[in-house]
This record gives C-alpha cells, sequence and structure tokens, in this order.
C-alpha cells in the first residue's frame, strides 16, 4: 500500500502536462497513441507514421516521452526506425515506451538500448496511459539520490499509476470500434540454444518439475492469486542455463505465466536491478537474449540444492 504522499505523487504524474512525440505503424495506431497522450493531458510535440518519420526526427525537440505504437512492425523500414530513435533518444535522454506486437519485442528489445525504454504488448488505452503517467520516474541522478527508491518500489508506483489511469474514463471502448477487456492476449514461447554448464547436483528436469507444478496448480486453484511473475521468469532462465539454451523476451514473456504487458514490467524490474542481464545476439543484431546474473545463477542454484536436500521441490 503506498503512502498518502506517495499518492498525491503519483497523482500529480498523471495529471501534469508532458511533451510527447508519437510515431505508429499505421493511422489506427496514431489515434491509439494520440487518445493515451490525450489521457494524461500531454502536449504533442510530433505525429508520424514509422516511414514517414525522417521528417520529425529533423525537429530539433522530440518532447520529454517518445510513444511508438507497432502492432504489426517488420522490415527494413522499422529497423532504421529503431536505429534512428535509440541514436536520439540516447544522446537526449527522452523516455520511449513502445506497443508493439509480441513478434517484435525481441527486434524492439535489441535496438532500444537505453536505461527509460518500456515496452507493452498488446497494451491497452489505460495500459498507455500508466506508461506515459510514469515516464516522469524513469531513472535519472536526482532521483535515485533523494529518497533510496529501488525497482520494487517503482513497480508499487507502476501498479498504483495503472490504477489512477483506469479511473480517468472508459476509454477501452474507442479500441477497435468495440469494448475490450483490461487484459492482455497471451504469445508463444520458444528457447534459444546457447552453451551448457555444469549444474552443481541441480537437473533442467528438477526446475521443470517445479515449472509444470505451478503451472497444474493453476488447473485447480485461481492462478492470479499465485502469480509471481519473477519467479517465474527465474525458473525459466535458469532452466533453460542448464540446457545450454538461451531465451528471448518474447519467449520469456509466455515463461511468466502473466499478461506480455505485465511480464515486460516485471522483466524491466529484473534486468534494471542487475537479477538479470540482457545480451545481444553476436550473430544476429535484431535480437535480444536474457540470461541470469551470475549471482543470480549461483544464488539459484544454492537454493534448488538446499530444496533437495529437505527431500522436495518449492513450487
Amino acid at each position: 500500500m503506498l503512502s498518502i504522499e506517495e499518492r498525491f505523487s503519483v497523482e500529480s504524474f498523471v495529471s501534469a502536462e508532458l511533451s510527447v512525440s508519437l510515431f505508429a505503424d499505421d493511422a489506427a495506431g496514431l489515434l491509439h497513441a494520440r487518445l493515451a497522450a490525450e489521457g494524461v493531458g500531454a502536449r504533442v510535440i510530433a505525429s508520424s507514421l514509422v516511414v514517414d518519420s525522417a521528417e520529425a526526427f529533423a525537429r530539433p525537440f522530440l518532447g520529454e516521452t517518445v510513444l511508438v505504437e507497432l502492432p504489426a512492425g517488420t522490415g527494413t523500414s522499422l529497423d532504421e526506425f529503431l536505429l534512428r530513435l535509440d541514436a536520439r533518444t540516447m544522446a537526449e535522454g527522452q523516455a520511449v515506451i513502445v506497443n508493439a506486437a509480441p513478434e517484435c519485442l525481441d527486434h524492439v528489445a535489441a535496438r532500444l538500448r537505453g536505461p527509460a525504454v518500456t515496452l507493452l504488448s498488446h497494451a491497452t488505452i489505460a495500459d498507455r496511459i500508466a506508461a506515459l503517467s510514469l515516464s516522469r520516474l524513469r531513472p535519472a541522478p536526482a532521483f535515485h539520490e533523494s529518497g533510496g527508491d529501488d525497482p520494487v518500489r517503482l513497480q508499487q508506483l507502476a501498479e498504483e499509476v495503472g490504477r489512477i489511469a483506469r479511473a480517468l474514463g472508459d476509454l477501452a471502448h474507442t479500441e477497435h470500434g468495440a469494448p475490450r477487456a483490461l487484459g492482455d492476449a497471451m504469445i508463444g514461447y520458444r528457447a534459444e540454444p546457447a552453451r551448457a554448464e555444469k549444474p552443481g547436483g541441480v537437473t533442467a528436469a528438477d526446475v521443470r518439475t517445479t515449472i509444470r507444478l505451478r503451472r497444474l496448480r493453476d488447473r485447480f486453484l485461481p492462478a492470479e492469486i499465485f502469480a509471481d511473475p519473477a519467479w517465474d521468469m527465474l525458473l525459466d532462465l535458469f532452466a533453460a542455463r542448464i540446457e545450454g539454451m538461451r531465451v528471448g523476451v518474447s519467449s520469456l514473456c509466455i515463461a511468466s505465466a502473466v499478461p506480455p504487458t505485465t511480464a515486460l514490467r516485471w522483466l524491466k524490474t529484473l534486468t534494471d536491478s542487475g537479477v538479470a542481464v540482457r545480451v545481444a545476439d553476436p550473430t544476429d543484431a535484431r535480437r535480444v537474449f536474457i540470461e541470469l546474473s551470475e549471482e543470480t545463477a549461483a544464488a539459484m542454484r544454492a537454493f534448488f540444492a538446499a530444496a533437495k536436500i529437505q527431500g522436495g521441490l518449492a513450487v
């Protein structure tokens, strides 16, 4: 539960004017982006299709935040756009929010390297509003020096802003011309091969059994009560490490067993805190993998070894 002061701070971020630039694959994406910008009372600096973005990038100022809609973005024009966006925002420090199709997540994550990048997938208008509001909470030296906030606390703020954004009005009916639930669609999963390591007595089967038991529990009890996406991600990454597999961003979203936008928020928390790390694919610059940090991998090995000594597996 957030304190009164924190609630006031979050509400002020929602209501304060924000300057933004909007980019999208198509006209419908620009409409969704503009609705989100209007939802937070933002001032739109530029609005452009991805294929026509050169003129917008020629502007001397893109605003504080850039919101990008990529529901089906592919091809050379997207790659050029992402490279240009990355260079510009890395140099000037804007926050970047990208709502991308699941098949684009790995590509987008590989191209956008900045610390203030937020990825969404199958986002509602309310999800976009929450992300825009939170863009003012992006990491900065003054912010870190002032209060000792950590990624978990920011996650609490993210959830609170999401609730506030949904209270701004019933905007979801504007998407696709019909009412839509404020949830997210699920996406598919597939891991990638990499080198194996010695697990120190813990096998991939041990970890995969734990994952299967967690999904089995969901068949008998409400899954939302036990949702723990950070732990599900760590389990999948640990099993993949033992198996010598690599896991992409989109793969990890389904492994988390929560909607992709929620999974992406937690993935950012894990990487920002150093629990997990991003690793570029040396053979394909358009792809990035997620791995456990060495410290986290050692902690997971020790945990599973201790669990086996106790005669059981953790769920």
